[in-house]
């Protein structure tokens, strides 16, 4: 299955400089609560008690994807119609990788072992690996 962070880091990080834009994300961010919001002039990504002004629906689930992974920082593509291409794959691997991680913790009682089972799962799988140059 491919990884999160090298896809990632093969779609995003290799755009030149200006073609990106360096976005903080909540801290602590209660990742299982985070929502879209959106009406007819924007879109707003609500996790915890953050609420984040998105350019476009694409930049909303790009950014709740990596909330949800406990991201603390990630660059978002500038270009709309790029993260709308790469955007699919990105929420389809987080799914995927979603069902493996449920699948495996089926048999785990308590939901606090559980939730943090699954943020450590998450930090391991989606890293970006050393062995990529930038």
């Amino acid at each position: 299955m491919e990884r999160i962070g090298v896809y990632y880091a093969e779609k995003v990080l290799t755009l030149p400089p200006e073609k990106r834009v360096l976005k903080d994300l909540p801290t602590g961010a209660r990742w299982e609560n985070c929502e879209l919001s959106q009406n007819f002039f924007e879109t707003k990504l609500i996790a915890g008690k953050e609420i984040f002004d998105c350019e476009s629906e694409a930049e909303a689930k790009y950014l709740k994807v990596f909330i949800e992974l406990s991201w603390q920082r990630v660059y978002v593509p500038v270009d709309t119609d790029y993260l709308e291409e790469i955007v699919p794959r990105l929420v389809y691997l987080k799914k995927r990788l979603d069902e493996i991680i449920d699948n495996g913790l089926k048999r785990v009682f308590g939901r606090k072992i559980r939730r943090e089972t699954k943020q450590l799962t998450y930090k391991k799988i989606s890293a970006i690996p050393t062995e990529i140059q930038i």
